[in-house]
């Protein structure tokens, strides 16, 4: 069963990742000089685990940061008709880049670190677009951070944004965050500090700062969560009994379901509700799935690690973070065609996440 537990690697291991990574730009990548490994006891066993949502074969590898920038689709006549701020999160060089995309041109506009140690997953807060702000599952802080933007100048979308709102998350390493449009944020815990060192979703209201747990009783680890917009179905995916699973509740938590959406051997990625209410379902090292439709894409090319999903208004594009590459991509809906190419947004790219321009 592949799993994320145990993933300290051996001075061979490293050598094998190393050998078999093409790495992208002219610098070579290596290993991460930290791994994020905890020692802790489970169920009556030490362990050594990793807060990364990574696969084996990619957690190790840092492809060093290049220049951010933006690469059109040439055979793509138009992109989007919206303009929108991506923001792209990088787990192992603890940051945020911006970039404004238009339906014409795009642009990095910055970078984000202030208050950040490994993020991975995003979402925009609920409720009409103009308004949205950006959520950060903020995983070496043990905490969710809410950035919010006054003004529409590039700087004020990105490094000028502030944190208007803590979730505090002491006792679990955060990953992954859906936010439903009554204001009430869902975050899964790829596990617990405390014993049994279990993976948790936890509920925030739209005023409450610490949290209740929710669930989920089937997995031994959280990876991700979305959320519908009202807020009457939750899904996560993780690590279950018998491996990867995707488990679905309707009754805010209260008893959760396996969908039997991505194969007990796969790896757990990212999660989205389309316009018309279908899941979509990222399996990492796999595609990207839409539920009701079995519609499926490939991410980048074969062997690319797409970790995080997330869709634009309409469902027009799927926006994703490639990990093994360290860019994020935008992918049309459904044909899945490579859309933008956002590179050099730091290493170990986790998620790229759209936000209507304001």
């Amino acid at each position: 069963m592949p799993t994320s537990v145990g993933y300290a690697l051996s001075a061979a291991a490293a050598i094998t990742l190393l050998a078999g990574c093409s790495g992208s730009g002219s610098t070579a990548p290596t290993l991460a000089s930290n791994p994020n490994n905890v020692t802790q006891m489970v169920n009556g066993h030490v362990l050594t685990r990793s807060y990364s949502v990574l696969p084996k074969s990619i957690q190790g590898i840092v492809h060093h940061q290049q220049p951010a920038m933006v690469k059109f689709n040439p055979a793509k006549k138009k992109h989007h008709k919206d303009d929108l701020d991506v923001y792209v999160s990088a787990f192992s060089s603890s940051n945020i880049t911006c970039y404004d995309v238009t339906d014409k041109s795009a642009k990095s506009t910055g970078v984000i670190t202030a208050g950040l140690i490994n993020p991975q997953g995003e979402a925009p807060t609920g409720g009409k677009a103009a308004k949205q702000q950006l959520v950060v599952a903020n995983t070496g802080a043990n905490n969710v951070l809410v950035y919010t933007h006054k003004g529409e100048s590039d700087k004020a979308e990105c490094t000028g944004m502030t944190v208007s709102r803590t979730m505090n998350d002491p006792n679990g390493y955060p990953v992954g965050v859906a936010v439903a449009d009554d204001g009430n944020t869902y975050v899964t815990n790829i596990f617990d500090l405390v014993s049994p060192g279990l993976g948790e979703v936890r509920l925030y209201g739209p005023t409450d700062n610490n949290g209740v747990q929710i669930g989920d009783p089937n997995l031994s680890e959280d990876f991700f969560v979305t959320v519908n917009d009202t807020d009457t179905s939750i899904c996560v995916s993780g690590f279950g009994s018998a491996g990867a699973e995707v488990d679905c509740s309707t009754n805010g938590g209260g008893t959760w379901t396996n969908t039997g959406a991505i194969s007990p051997s796969g790896f757990p990625g990212g999660l989205a509700y389309d316009e018309a209410g279908n899941l979509i379902v990222d399996t990492q090292l796999g595609g990207i799935t839409e539920q009701g439709t079995g519609n499926t894409i490939q991410c980048g090319v074969v062997g690319d690690d797409c970790v995080n999903i997330a869709v634009d208004e309409g469902t027009k594009h799927i926006f994703t973070g490639d990990a093994s590459a360290s860019a994020g991509y935008e992918l049309d809906w459904p044909d899945g065609s490579l859309d933008a190419t956002m590179s050099g947004s730091g290493a170990s790219t986790i998620s790229a996440q759209p936000i209507p321009g304001n």
